[in-house]
């Protein structure tokens, strides 16, 4: 939902052409991933924090780009997601490696815990 109205927002109501929006989204994910893994951080707290990479980034990213009209601020949008990957292969964190389990999740009383009211089983993939 939020992609969408990012997308609305910049494409409709301000007829931009807009490439690079996706870079955000895998910023704040990737963000959670790696405090899982390495800081044992909870997925919760890391959503928060992954959000808030991302809107630096966003900031970092849309203070030049954002004065750029017509081809040029589509081909800037283009350009930063581009640029990324060389440093994300350059620190080494090209792939998280993080095993998959599957594990069933059950309803708890925590107030972290995900609660279903159904008796049907869900699985997930993080342990």
């Amino acid at each position: 939902m939020c992609i969408c109205s990012n997308f609305n927002i910049i494409s409709g109501y301000g007829g931009q052409i807009v490439f690079g929006f996706m870079l955000f989204v895998g910023a704040g994910g990737y963000t959670s991933v790696l405090l899982f893994k390495f800081l044992g951080v909870t997925p919760w707290v890391g959503m928060l924090l992954g959000a808030m990479v991302a809107a630096l980034l966003a900031l970092f990213i849309g203070y030049p780009t954002l004065r750029l009209r017509g081809h040029f601020f589509a081909m800037a949008t283009m350009a930063f997601p581009l640029m990324t990957i060389p440093i994300i292969n350059q620190l080494g964190f090209e792939e998280v490696h993080i095993p998959l389990r599957v594990v069933v999740l059950s309803p708890c009383s925590s107030l972290m815990c995900a609660a279903f009211s159904s008796s049907l089983r869900f699985f997930s993939s993080f342990s």
